[in-house]
């Protein structure tokens, strides 16, 4: 799959690196949708949506939530809800990866779930992020970006709604246990 969300790479800080990856996880979807008989194929993008979805949400509880906590007007309020709203969705996600991507209902659920989560990305893409560009210096906007990039590596790869978040211990430990599955699961070459 070349050209697979080829603004990937062009992130130069870490809003445009958030938006980056919605966009990849948004194709992710649209890409499962659309297979219909080809299961192995569909697993593949599937097992690759579960890992980049957990790591992104991670990512945003760790460096994008406080940011919005300390650094906009009401910040703790939105970061409050945004929090809960990556508490649900990690519990439904989890839910999914228990189906089969052949099952009938799987697209249905998956549809769903992707709806709620394209309505989360629109409110921090229309209201959050903008001001948290404002807010932030464009050295922030990088170091955001490098700890983004640095930390990926050490969080979680699938998702654990009943764990802690955010303690740099309890993802080690989870990310440890997640490498030795995802050496397991089958994934496509993006």
């Amino acid at each position: 799959m070349a050209g697979f969300n080829a603004n990937y790479m062009n992130a130069k800080d870490g809003i445009s690196l958030i938006i980056s990856e919605h966009r990849k996880i948004d194709q992710l979807v649209e890409t499962i949708l659309n297979i219909k008989h080809f299961r192995d194929e569909k697993q593949k993008f599937f097992n690759e949506f579960v890992k980049d979805l957990s790591q992104h949400s991670e990512l945003e509880l760790q460096l994008l939530y406080p940011l919005i906590r300390d650094r906009i007007p009401d910040g703790p309020t939105l970061a409050d809800r945004s929090v809960h709203e990556h508490q649900e969705v990690e519990k439904r996600l989890n839910k999914l990866t228990k189906y089969d991507v052949e099952d009938v209902s799987f697209n249905d659920k998956l549809h769903l779930l992707w709806r709620d989560i394209k309505e989360h990305v629109k409110e921090e893409e229309d209201e959050l992020l903008p001001k948290l560009r404002v807010a932030l210096t464009p050295d922030e906007q990088r170091q955001l970006f490098e700890d983004w990039q640095s930390r990926k590596k050490f969080v979680p790869t699938r998702p654990h709604p009943h764990l802690p978040k955010g303690a740099a211990i309890t993802n080690a430990a989870v990310k440890a246990v997640d490498s030795v599955f995802d050496k397991t699961r089958i994934f496509p070459k993006l």
